[in-house]
């Protein structure tokens, strides 16, 4: 590939190695696909947010895209609420501009696919944001976190199970009370899952060999 090819954005990297696939022996890398466009799916769950021993559950909605056409990347904006962990009621996560950005990387098997997920900020943003009375925590923005599965559902749905660990976390606050064993950079871990569907008439999956 050139080197001008390489400067481009992570998207239309994407696209063009998606269209440059030849030959028998390729694989096409996995999309997500929708029965028309723009397409944008909603989903909800629960999701549990784990920091060193200390568990935070959430309820979560999960929005993805828009998008304007068949694509390995989605872009998914995730919100947090009623969230409890750490002996404490009433604990936050707030976005602070960050969004979620899903990768496809391999078929599984007939309708489940593998995806990577990056953590997207702005520039100065400290991440994702957990407080929960004495205790605060940010996640960074960081890329290559793995594994978030989907499997197609049959009615033009699908759901997506996300089982991410090696997260990096910086602990900023451990007040009185607080079940943390000190501030500075730990490792953590979310687990959650949901089933996404296309907002109106149509249908989302994901796809590809």
């Amino acid at each position: 590939m050139s080197h001008s090819l390489k400067a481009f954005g992570a998207a239309l990297f994407a696209i063009l190695a998606l269209s440059s696939v030849t030959g028998s022996a390729a694989q096409a890398v996995p999309e997500f696909t929708c029965s028309s466009y723009p397409c944008t799916a909603t989903g909800e769950g629960q999701g549990t947010f784990t920091i060193e021993h200390v568990s935070f559950v959430c309820d979560v909605h999960y929005l993805v895209g828009p998008a304007a056409a068949a694509s390995s990347t989605a872009t998914v904006t995730t919100t947090f609420s009623n969230c409890v962990g750490g002996g404490f009621i009433g604990a936050e996560i707030h976005k602070k501009g960050c969004d979620h950005l899903l990768h496809g990387t391999e078929l599984v098997s007939a309708g489940v696919y593998n995806h990577h997920l990056d953590i997207v900020c702005p520039a100065g943003s400290p991440g994702f944001v957990l407080t929960a009375a004495t205790c605060e925590a940010d996640i960074p923005a960081q890329t290559g976190l793995t594994t978030v599965k989907t499997t197609n559902l049959s009615g033009g749905t699908l759901t997506m199970q996300h089982n991410l660990s090696n997260i990096t976390v910086k602990v900023t606050k451990d007040g009185f009370g607080c079940p943390f064993t000190g501030t500075g950079h730990k490792t953590g871990a979310y687990h959650g899952d949901a089933v996404l569907a296309h907002i109106g008439p149509g249908s989302i999956s994901t796809s590809g060999s």
